[in-house]
């Protein structure tokens, strides 16, 4: 199934006791204002993190809120969790994408607290 058979504008959230802190450790690490990422660009880092160790989690307490259209701009995770969830379709697609988001964020949240740090080479190939 797929995303399409979603109407009107769509949204997901993201909590931000969780967000919070992996945008602060990501754009911490520019020097200059122009180069920050926008919170979706920063959304799909939490995508891919929640994608790539199958976590997901419920949002709660105050959340960010997105545009669907705005994460995954070109639809590579999207496609990912079509292919995983292939009796799924709309509305629960959206929840899954929202689940996966949290799942990563709050993953990124729990290393930044620990090692003060979201060590985001682990998720690069080798040869980065």
């Amino acid at each position: 199934m797929s995303f399409g058979n979603l109407q009107g504008a769509p949204t997901v959230r993201a909590s931000k006791e969780f967000f919070t802190p992996l945008e602060k450790n990501v754009n911490g690490r520019f020097e200059k204002e122009e180069y920050e990422l926008e919170k979706s660009r920063i959304a799909d880092i939490a995508l891919a993190v929640g994608l790539v160790e199958d976590e997901r989690a419920e949002t709660s307490g105050p959340t960010f809120t997105f545009n669907l259209g705005s994460i995954d701009k070109y639809g590579v995770l999207k496609g990912i969790i079509q292919e995983r969830h292939q009796d799924k379709e709309g509305d629960e697609l959206r929840v899954l994408l929202q689940q996966y988001m949290e799942g990563g964020a709050q993953l990124i949240a729990d290393e930044i607290d620990e090692n003060g740090v979201f060590n985001y080479h682990r998720y690069l190939p080798e040869e980065y």
